[in-house]
C-alpha cells in the first residue's frame, strides 16, 4: 500500500488527531494558522484549539497576489507561478510557527489548507449561465505537503462546487457541529474580506441550517486605506480613532 494512504488509514483510526488549519482571506492581511485537537466524528466531534497565530504577509507578497486578485484580465504566467509560490510562502510560515511553538512537524497528522482565493464567480454573482459556478484558490497542496513533510488536504471549495454548491460560504458544516444548541436559534457572523453568516436553528427544529455571503467586509475598508493613506489596513483602528467625532 502507498505509505501516504496507509498513514491516512492510521490517522482515521486514532482517538485524537492533531490538525493544522490554514485560512488566508480576501483581506490579504496574513495566514491564520491553528493547531486543533479533534476527537470523534460527525455529531460527536469534539475540538480543542491548542495554538493559533496570524502570520503577517509581507507587502511584496500582497503585491504579487493583487496582480491576479479579482481581475478579469491577468498574465497567465503570473497566475501559474503564483500557485506554487503561495504554497511555498504558506509552508515557510507553517514551519516558522511550529518552530516557535516547539512542535515537530511529525507530530501533526494533517494540514487542512484553504488556499488563497483570487477569483470567485458563482452564477448568482456573475449572472452568466453559460459557465457553471466557479472559484479559484492558489497555493498548491502537493507543494505544501512536500515542503513541510505533512499530508495536506486542500481544494475544499472545489469539492463544494462539485457537490452543487457555490464554493462559499464554506464553514457551515463545522459551525453546525460545533455551535448548534438545543435551546436556541443562533447566527454566526463572520466579517472577513467578505462578510457572511451561518444560521443554526435549534436542534430538533423543522428549520434548516444555511449559510450565505452578505457582501464586502474588510476588503473595501482596506482598499480605502491603501488609496487615501497608503496603508495596508487600519491596524487597531488607529486612523478611525484619530478622526472620532470629526
Amino acid at each position: 500500500m502507498n505509505p501516504s494512504i496507509a498513514k491516512l488509514s492510521d490517522i482515521a483510526l486514532k482517538e485524537d488527531r492533531l490538525i493544522i488549519g490554514l485560512m488566508s482571506g480576501t483581506s490579504l492581511d496574513g495566514l491564520d494558522i491553528a493547531i486543533c485537537k479533534f476527537n470523534g466524528n460527525g455529531n460527536n466531534t469534539k475540538l480543542e484549539l491548542l495554538k493559533f497565530e496570524t502570520m503577517d504577509y509581507t507587502r511584496e507578497f500582497r503585491v504579487w497576489i493583487r496582480k491576479v486578485f479579482a481581475k478579469k484580465t491577468i498574465d497567465q504566467q503570473t497566475l501559474c507561478g503564483l500557485n506554487p509560490y503561495i504554497a511555498e510562502i504558506h509552508s515557510n510560515l507553517i514551519l516558522k510557527a511550529l518552530k516557535k511553538w516547539k512542535i515537530k512537524p511529525e507530530k501533526i497528522d494533517v494540514i487542512a489548507s484553504h488556499g488563497q482565493t483570487v477569483f470567485h464567480a458563482p452564477q448568482s454573482l456573475t449572472g452568466d449561465r453559460s459557465l457553471p459556478n466557479s472559484t479559484l484558490q492558489l497555493g498548491d497542496g502537493d507543494h505544501i505537503a512536500v515542503k513541510t513533510g505533512i499530508i495536506c488536504l486542500s481544494d475544499f471549495r472545489q469539492k463544494h462546487l462539485a457537490a452543487g454548491g457555490e464554493g462559499a460560504p464554506l464553514a457551515a458544516y463545522g459551525d453546525y457541529l460545533l455551535f448548534s444548541s438545543e435551546n436556541e436559534n443562533r447566527i454566526l457572523l463572520n466579517i472577513g474580506g467578505i462578510s457572511n453568516f451561518t444560521f443554526l436553528p435549534k436542534i430538533g427544529s423543522e428549520s434548516k441550517a444555511y449559510a450565505t455571503d452578505l457582501g464586502p467586509g474588510n476588503t473595501m475598508m482596506n482598499q480605502y486605506m491603501e488609496k487615501h493613506f497608503g496603508l495596508e489596513m487600519d491596524e487597531d483602528a488607529a486612523v478611525a480613532k484619530k478622526r472620532k467625532g470629526q
